[in-house]
């Protein structure tokens, strides 16, 4: 395979079209990963096919894949936003968004980022209480208690279980006691 490798290098300075730079790229990413498990190599050979070709899906699915394996954090939202730029709709926009958004949370720690991708989400998609919520735990982690209550009402008004309804005024009324709001102005 080492051959192959060397091979497929070589044709790259000689190789006249951009599509054929790609396939070539792509061909060599697919070995550095699946033949010599050098996610690093393969990763730098799909950001060098997205460099020829920006909107390609598959390098983008498969770099993701990668970035993840590396825990390359920030690098994978960037990805995730150049990706979710060039979705066609808002049905397939709206995955990209949401991985962008935990990414940002979970593994960048960059919060504020993090509620402005789920603002992207609820504004796609005004019925995913789960980027409500989101919004709201955020909110609360960086100590916005207001925004977070905001956030909370939003749920609260968009569900329809009445044992939903009633966890998240509750949670509402903790957030206002921790703010020092007394019995008398919680009803």
């Amino acid at each position: 395979f080492k051959d192959l490798l060397g091979s497929l290098h070589r044709q790259l300075e000689g190789s006249p079209t951009p599509r054929q730079q790609v396939a070539l790229w792509e061909r060599i990413a697919q070995l550095y990963e699946e033949e010599f498990l050098l996610h690093a190599d393969a990763a730098v050979a799909l950001e060098s096919v997205l460099r020829l070709d920006p909107s390609r899906t598959s390098a983008m699915v498969s770099l993701a894949r990668l970035y993840r394996t590396l825990e390359q954090w920030q690098d994978l939202s960037d990805l995730y936003q150049r990706h979710a730029e060039q979705a066609p709709d808002a049905a397939t926009r709206l995955p990209i968004l949401l991985q962008r958004a935990r990414v940002l949370a979970e593994h960048v720690g960059d919060l504020p980022e993090a509620i402005a991708v789920y603002d992207q989400v609820a504004a796609l998609a005004p019925d995913r209480i789960d980027a409500f919520e989101a919004i709201a735990d955020l909110h609360e982690a960086l100590g916005n208690i207001g925004e977070a209550i905001a956030a909370l009402q939003n749920v609260a008004e968009r569900v329809t279980e009445k044992e939903a309804k009633v966890r998240y005024f509750m949670r509402i009324a903790r957030l206002l006691e921790s703010q020092g709001a007394t019995d008398d102005s919680l009803e």
